[in-house]
């Protein structure tokens, strides 16, 4: 691909191999990047981790700054789990957004 256009493509993926015929008729390649494409149609056909996913990114188009506590806040709620935390102002934002607080686990409900 250098070559031919100039530029050093990094991409590895089934894609790629549409440009370039030498990954389609190697049987090791073909495997190899049958494994990236059947990763990511579980993902895909799971569909609770991208909701949690897509949550969290619309909760932090909203104004909240830290997407690891949202992803991780989405991620409880769809898989029905319970969220310790003692981050009041995600608590706080995620209530004035008229999400479910009831995922959130306070310290004293703590055995």
């Amino acid at each position: 691909m250098f070559k031919a256009l100039g530029y050093y493509v990094s991409e590895s993926s089934r894609h790629l191999s549409e440009y370039l015929p030498y990954f389609r008729k190697r049987k090791e390649l073909i495997a190899k990047y049958r494994v990236v494409e059947e990763g990511l149609l579980s993902i895909r056909e799971s569909g609770t981790f991208i909701e949690g996913y897509l949550r969290a990114l619309r909760l932090e188009s909203e104004g909240f700054g830290d997407l690891i506590d949202l992803i991780l806040y989405s991620t409880a709620l769809t898989k029905g789990l319970r969220f310790l935390t003692r981050d009041k102002k995600l608590i706080k934002f995620i209530e004035d957004s008229g999400e479910d607080v009831t995922v959130f686990l306070s310290e004293e409900e703590l055995p």
